[in-house]
């Protein structure tokens, strides 16, 4: 898709973290460390879109991601997915470490301002 944040981005990428057909994990632009994004290669808007190869090499994604956060000390990892605002299969990896804030408190700040709509 033309107009897409993680398709640009993709056009020139180096390095990713983890490769594979169907997926690729890197380095959020985020204020936390071990902040990961895993998007899918190709531009798709909901997962009902995917192959069975797809989810598989996405589970295979998901533990590289995983492992390679492991060494870093969480207390806990969070996986979100939600692709409402950038339209493109991808999950956020999100590390809380110790003394930080729990559950949707962490994520509001990890994922930064207007992601959740306070009354």
């Amino acid at each position: 898709m033309m107009n897409c944040p993680i398709c640009q981005t993709h056009k020139n990428l180096k390095n990713p973290i983890f490769e594979n057909e169907n997926w690729i994990v890197r380095e959020a632009d985020k204020n936390l460390s071990g902040y990961l994004y895993l998007e899918s290669k190709v531009h798709l808007e909901t997962w009902l879109d995917l192959n069975l190869s797809a989810w598989e090499n996405l589970g295979r994604a998901q533990f590289a991601a995983a492992q390679i956060l492991s060494s870093k000390g969480l207390s806990k990892l969070y996986m979100v997915a939600i692709a409402e605002q950038v339209p493109h299969l991808h999950l956020h990896f999100v590390p809380r470490y110790e003394g930080q804030k729990k559950g949707l408190d962490h994520l509001g700040e990890a994922l930064g301002s207007g992601f959740f709509l306070k009354e």
